[in-house]
């Protein structure tokens, strides 16, 4: 367990007895004495901080001033006065991306075609609230990985889809001269 001490706005941990480099500036606490820690004497860095009082300090820079406004966003921070010198258009923050992000990104995949038809993609689309000229709601989307040749055929009714796509396999077979190897789907109904 560590202790640390407040010192300009910043915690210090104290250092361990176990040794090591543990000089080490924790997260800015705000002005104030707001101090975590043991009744032992005040522990002083060897090294320059940078203190929250002092906004003219020349360390600060977007990513500081982003990171101690909460992950304010670019076009809010244009309305305080002492930000204005620090922003830019090109500043991209990793943590706000990230945040966002309703799940992770899938893996890459480690599939790579080396013909046609090898992988196919299919996905169901539909019910259309409207339906075409000869009643179709939906429609079977068939994608080659390979060619990313795309077959779509206009469906009445979802259970159309199996003898959909129990046609294409025969056209593939009839027409290429090719079996599809595997078939990649997002496990809809």
């Amino acid at each position: 367990m560590a202790t640390a001490l407040e010192d300009g706005g910043l915690y210090f941990i104290n250092p361990s007895p176990g040794g090591g480099n543990t000089n080490t500036a924790l997260l800015t606490a705000g002005s104030g004495n707001h101090t975590r820690s043991s009744p032992k004497a005040k522990y002083k860095p060897s090294f320059p901080h940078v203190s929250l009082n002092n906004s003219t300090c020349p360390l600060i820079d977007l990513n500081v001033l982003h990171a101690r406004l909460g992950h304010f966003s670019l076009s809010k921070m244009q309305h305080i006065p002492c930000c204005k010198p620090f922003l830019n258009n090109s500043f991209t923050c990793e943590t706000c991306t990230l945040a966002k992000f309703h799940r992770l990104p899938f893996n890459k995949s480690i599939i790579s075609t080396k013909f046609p038809f090898q992988l196919v993609h299919m996905d169901l689309w539909g019910p259309y609230k409207v339906a075409n000229i000869s009643d179709a709601h939906y429609f079977p989307a068939l994608v080659d990985d390979f060619s990313r040749t795309t077959r779509t055929q206009l469906l009445q009714d979802k259970t159309q889809v199996v003898t959909a796509v129990i046609h294409f396999f025969q056209m593939v077979s009839t027409q290429f001269h090719k079996n599809i190897t595997m078939i990649r789907t997002n496990n809809g109904t």
